[in-house]
This record gives structure tokens, sequence and C-alpha cells, in this order.
């Protein structure tokens, strides 16, 4: 239920971005608001010094997954979507 919900939601959006697409993200948004883009930093919400988990490790992704199945399936929704690679 939560999942159909957050794809309806980001459908109502003309554009949703992508960490790994950023600068292109910057530039529609901008191109589409009437606005010069500017350079930012990008910054991660990963620690680069804590590591829990090594998520290279299949039997850490396997276990994982079901905690982050949904989110999965909304991103590449959301890539599908909006972002035509």
């Amino acid at each position: 239920k939560d999942l159909a919900q957050a794809l309806d939601n980001v459908s109502a959006f003309r554009l949703v971005g992508l960490t790994e697409a950023y600068d292109l993200f910057r530039d529609r948004f901008c191109a589409g608001a009437g606005l010069q883009p500017q350079q930012q930093d990008l910054k991660s919400n990963r620690a680069d010094y804590y590591r829990l988990f090594d998520l290279s490790d299949p039997g850490i992704r396997a276990a994982l997954l079901p905690l982050v199945e949904f989110d999965l399936d909304l991103y590449q929704f959301t890539v599908r979507s909006f972002w035509s690679f």
C-alpha cells in the first residue's frame, strides 16, 4: 500500500532528481523554471569514515534486500519515468 502511494506521489511531479545525475537534474530543473544553474558541491548522506556492513558482500545484500525492496522499486520507477539514459 505504501509503495503504491509513493508511486502515485512521484507521478505528480514533472521532474525527480537522482544523485548520480545531479548536474543533469539541476540543469533541467533550472531550465524549466527559467533560472541559471549554479554550481554546487554534491553532498552525500553516507558517512565515508564508518561502514557498518560491506555492501559488496552478496550475503549482506541478500539479508538487507527485504528492508530496501520497496525503495528499489520506487527508484526503478523514478528512473523509468524521468530518466531514460
